[in-house]
């Protein structure tokens, strides 16, 4: 993968640094008190406003996380997708593919901006035990993993949804580890840091994104 032609179209950090997944904190302790309401249920409690999933660099917001059922961004198609704040618009979009083994989610990741499906990702866990994601390049051979460790699935019970989380996710290449994902406690918020910096052109960080979107987007309302 070479990362230098992905420059023009992408973040510095998304590409070979560092960037955040982080939960928009609301205003006010009635705002704080419905998101901890919904985090304590696991999701399983709605509040009339929304909630959004960000993507921060630097601290900065730079893209949304959108799990986009009616397909709002015509002519891209529905699904869970990161969509950029300036210019606004759609950047990955994961497609489910209803076809495959019992027990797997997969998806194709689509570039909206080039058109094209850039990747597969077939997971499976989450729920019942650790997540492990096999990455898959656009010629369907295995370009990498995501698993999740043991003691990071085990914590996820312990958290009391109040943002306590300490939730572990490692990219391999060969073995090799070459990104992370890990929780960071905030309160009212959830708040989970990708570092890239060992990529080295070993996998296409947009996947390393994609796998985000995939594990993270249930946390949007939007």
């Amino acid at each position: 993968m070479v990362i230098d032609a992905l420059r023009r179209g992408w973040p510095e950090q998304i590409l070979t640094g560092r960037y955040a997944f982080r939960t928009r904190r609301r205003e006010g302790v009635a705002g704080a008190l419905a998101e901890g309401l919904r985090l304590v249920s696991d999701e399983l409690l709605d509040a009339a406003d929304t909630r959004q999933l960000q993507v921060l660099v630097g601290g900065r917001p730079v893209m949304v996380v959108m799990q986009d059922v009616r397909g709002a961004w015509l002519p891209a198609p529905p699904g869970p997708k990161v969509c950029g704040i300036d210019p606004v618009g759609p950047l990955l979009t994961l497609l489910p593919v209803t076809e495959g083994n019992a027990g797997w989610r997969i998806a194709d990741v689509l570039d909206n901006r080039l058109g094209r499906v850039i990747g597969t990702l077939e997971t499976t866990g989450g729920f019942v035990r650790p997540v492990r994601t096999v990455i898959l390049d656009p010629s369907r051979r295995v370009a990498g993993t995501m698993t999740e460790p043991l003691a990071s699935f085990l914590f996820q019970w312990l958290q009391l949804g109040i943002g306590w989380g300490r939730r572990r996710f490692t990219f391999r290449v060969d073995g090799r580890p070459v990104a992370r994902i890990r929780q960071v406690s905030r309160l009212w918020a959830r708040e989970f840091l990708v570092d890239v910096s060992e990529v080295g052109g070993r996998l296409d960080p947009r996947l390393v994104l994609a796998c985000g979107v995939e594990r993270f987007h249930p946390l949007s309302t939007s």
